[in-house]
């Protein structure tokens, strides 16, 4: 079976001999449970059914745009937004349930799993009524531990199937003299 999809490391098929090689996009596939991310360049007709095969996955792996609450159909063309890099995330997890705690009270939402924590930390900023002079000097911290992940890292790969679900503490970020 020939697959469309090649390591970003495999070279460019040249335009030599009249042949145009087709439009090509690169990708960054993030997952569940792991802070790993896969990249790839694909041909932009590439759909998300070839996507999973090529990678083996099962049927019931969903993929996500970055910050987009629903799966994408297994028929997309993942080229269908235009030809620049793209973010995506493969899970089992359909939604993940997000809660966290800030001053005493506690807000809960469910996200898609490709959801940043930029994404989640500005959605309860807003639901909590955190002013934008407040909300500069804060950052998730995962509750019951140190861990202050990057703002980009994807609510997904901190969690794993079944229990699609994780805790957080909004909480004063970490300064450095000088810094205001």
């Amino acid at each position: 079976m020939h697959f469309r999809i090649t390591q970003i490391e495999a070279d460019e098929i040249s335009q030599e001999n009249g042949v145009i090689e087709m439009q090509k996009i690169e990708i960054f596939i993030k997952r569940g449970g792991s802070h790993e991310v896969d990249h790839l360049k694909i041909d932009a007709d590439t759909t998300v059914a070839e996507l999973t095969q090529y990678l083996d996955d099962s049927e019931d792996i969903l993929f996500f745009d970055e910050d987009a609450d629903d799966p994408l159909d297994h028929n997309h063309k993942i080229g269908c937004h235009g030809h620049h890099a793209r973010f995506i995330h493969r899970n089992r997890c359909r939604h993940v349930s997000v809660l966290v705690n800030y001053s005493g009270h506690q807000v809960e939402h469910s996200f898609g799993p490709g959801a940043t924590l930029t994404r989640i930390q500005k959605w309860t900023e807003k639901e909590l009524g955190i002013c934008d002079e407040d909300a500069i000097e804060l950052g998730l911290q995962i509750t019951g531990s140190d861990e202050k992940p990057d703002p980009s890292t994807h609510v997904g790969s901190l969690v794993n199937c079944p229990d699609c679900k994780i805790e957080f503490d909004l909480v004063p970020t970490d300064r450095i003299n000088g810094d205001s």
